[in-house]
């Protein structure tokens, strides 16, 4: 991919406006895109442009080793018993996944937005450890990427969809028995969409190792304030797998797409990172309006009324916020 910046919040307003040249290649190839743009593009940031796009189950540490991967179902079960009693509700897997996610538990889910301003804060977070780094923010044709994982299903996919299904089930089932198994008594009317995927443009392992993107059941307030879409990855890294591949990787698959490209990265330079931040937080997009947890409200009711140093004054002389926003003539 060409290397893209984004240098204010202005930029990225630009990269979503209609007839941007800035996603000429993501609208390529699919009928109709261009009537319903940006409906189906999605955006997700990161802190560090050089961190790979990839679930945080499936992460490495720098020696290479794997964090999580190989307990992924235990580590499910586990996450079921500490919350059975407040989320009795929760009747899927995928349902599951989508709380661990937003309660920062490791698994095969990537965040990623309807909203590319709330992307953009996640690729300028606050972070000593990450503030002299570039960011980046992705941009994904959801429909381009379901069209590349399976030919034969819808490319608009949503929760209940039995290709989410399958993906999330295999967080608890990691051989084609266990899977194969639960399809027959949960699904069964899926059996037949099963056995047609054994194309042969992909086999059903190449199929099942591909991610898919879809629009989730909000089972946090989280999602809503944050326009929460999601993309699963596919396939295993469990210690015991039996005959199911492991995660293809969506760089990769874009990198190897040829003219069916579904994805574009920006980099977002460290300089830029603290205007872009105040740039943000001036027009309502902060820790406050994307995180309703009371720690978050009031992290954010703390930094709001933190008084400052004058410097013009003498030291000692603070101030509020809402003294420093206030114009001369509005000043008594």
């Amino acid at each position: 991919m060409n290397e893209k910046k984004i240098t204010s919040v202005i930029d990225a307003i630009n990269i979503v406006k209609w007839g941007s040249h800035s996603l000429t290649d993501l609208k390529a190839h699919v009928i109709g895109y261009e009537k319903i743009f940006p409906h189906g593009t999605w955006f997700r940031g990161q802190e560090k442009y050089s961190w790979p796009l990839v679930a945080s189950i499936f992460r490495r540490n720098e020696k290479g080793n794997l964090l999580y991967a190989s307990n992924e179902s235990q580590l499910v079960k586990h996450f079921k018993l500490h919350f059975a009693v407040d989320h009795g509700d929760l009747t899927t897997t995928l349902d599951w996944l989508c709380l661990m996610q937003h309660h920062r538990c490791p698994t095969r889910l990537l965040d990623w937005s309807e909203n590319i301003l709330v992307a953009l804060y996640f690729s300028v977070l606050d972070d000593k450890e990450t503030n002299d780094e570039p960011g980046a923010l992705y941009v994904l044709n959801s429909f381009k990427l379901n069209y590349s994982a399976g030919r034969n299903h819808a490319t608009r996919l949503y929760a209940d969809d039995f290709p989410c299904w399958l993906r999330a089930q295999l967080a608890e089932d990691t051989t084609f028995d266990a899977l194969a198994h639960q399809l027959k008594n949960e699904r069964p009317a899926d059996l037949r969409q099963f056995r047609i995927w054994r194309t042969k443009e992909l086999t059903f392992g190449q199929y099942l190792s591909r991610s898919v993107a879809f629009w989730p059941r909000y089972v946090h307030d989280r999602m809503h304030r944050q326009q929460s879409v999601l993309v699963i990855e596919g396939g295993t890294l469990a210690n015991d797998k039996s005959g199911i591949p492991e995660p293809s990787l969506l760089e990769e698959l874009n990198n190897s797409s040829g003219a069916y490209k579904f994805l574009e990265k920006f980099k977002i330079p460290p300089e830029k990172k603290q205007t872009i931040r105040e740039e943000l937080r001036a027009i309502g997009i902060h820790i406050g309006s994307l995180f309703p947890e009371m720690e978050h409200q009031s992290q954010y009711i703390r930094e709001s009324w933190t008084a400052e140093i004058d410097k013009k004054r003498k030291l000692g002389n603070k101030r509020t916020l809402h003294d420093i926003y206030l114009t001369k003539e509005d000043k008594p």
